[in-house]
C-alpha cells in the first residue's frame, strides 16, 4: 500500500499583535458659561480632570459662522475652588461683573 502524498497544511497568517487603542485625553468639564449681553461673548468656568478650576474668556462674530475663539487666554490658570476662579474671571473680564449676581 503506498501512502498518499502529504501536503503542507496552510497555517494562518500572523497578524501583527493588537496595539492597544490610546484612550482620550480627559477634557476639562463646563461648570457655568456667563454671557455678555450682546451674545458675542461668554466666560466659561471649568474644572480640569485633575480637580483644579479655571476659566476662559471666548468671543464670536455671529456673521463668521466659525464659532467661538478664545481671547486673553487666561485658561492655563489654576484655582483650588471654582469660586476663587470667578472671583479672578471677574477681576480680569471688565464687563463679566454686570453680569454676575
Amino acid at each position: 500500500m503506498t501512502r498518499p502524498e502529504s501536503r503542507p497544511v496552510a497555517q494562518p497568517e500572523a497578524r501583527p499583535a493588537a496595539r492597544p487603542t490610546p484612550r482620550p485625553t480627559p477634557r476639562p468639564v463646563v461648570l457655568n458659561s456667563y454671557n455678555a449681553p450682546d451674545d458675542t461673548r461668554c466666560v466659561d468656568l471649568f474644572r480640569r480632570p485633575d480637580g483644579s478650576f479655571g476659566f476662559e474668556e471666548c468671543r464670536r462674530d455671529p456673521e463668521d459662522g466659525r464659532g467661538w475663539a478664545r481671547l486673553n487666554h487666561f485658561g492655563h490658570q489654576r484655582f483650588d475652588s471654582a469660586a476663587t476662579a470667578l472671583e479672578a474671571a471677574r477681576a480680569s473680564v471688565p464687563w463679566l461683573s454686570a453680569v454676575l449676581p
